[in-house]
């Protein structure tokens, strides 16, 4: 998962245009990738891509929702509150 390195990597340097296509290829091997999806939804955000944030974020909380219900106590759990809040609530003060 060297791309997802690289993707955090380059988001926290603000090189979101490096970002995207990195978590891309991550989500292309692992789609159900919960951190590297709000990550990616996170790029699409700071670039003025909110449609693609969007579409991210309802993916990440569908995968959340099957995760949830086959182990309660699935370490990708941590991320619940971030996908259904913080990037949500963006979006919604977007419009």
């Amino acid at each position: 998962m060297v791309n997802a390195y690289v993707g955090q990597n380059a988001q926290q340097k603000e090189q979101y245009d490096v970002a995207i296509p990195a978590y891309e290829k991550v989500l292309e091997v692992k789609p159900d990738f919960l951190a590297v999806r709000y990550n990616l939804a996170t790029c699409y955000l700071n670039r003025g891509r909110a449609n693609n944030a969007k579409a991210d974020i309802v993916k990440a909380q569908e995968q959340l929702q099957k995760v949830s219900e086959a182990d309660p106590n699935e370490e990708q759990l941590k991320w619940k509150y971030l996908l259904n809040t913080s990037i949500p609530a963006t979006l919604d003060a977007m419009k």
